[in-house]
């Protein structure tokens, strides 16, 4: 369950970076996707929860200034169709950043 665990997160983790988004040097089940302001993390934590995906608006001071992000917690029991559904949600999140 381990190796699938961080197969999935490897995965995950390309697909965002790929798409552009700034994943940092996670190689865990937590993928941390920096956006930089509090203003953008936040709103792009509700976009995603719009969409049925909950990742976490982490800003400042638990994060350094200007490193504002969302964190992404995989679990092992995400299905196949579980990863599409984030991936299709990030895609969507990324055409609304861009706006």
């Amino acid at each position: 369950r381990g190796e699938k665990l961080l197969h999935m997160s490897r995965g995950l983790k390309n697909y965002l970076e790929s798409c552009g988004f700034d994943c940092g040097q996670s190689e865990s089940q937590i993928i941390p996707v920096i956006l930089g302001d509090n203003k953008t993390a936040l709103a792009a934590r509700d976009i995603l929860i719009e969409a049925g995906i909950y990742a976490a608006a982490i800003r400042p001071p638990t994060v350094p200034e200007g490193t504002a992000r969302l964190r992404l917690s995989l679990r092992a029991d995400l299905t196949e169709e579980d990863v599409q559904k984030i991936k299709a949600a990030f895609g969507g999140l990324k055409a609304e950043l861009e706006k």
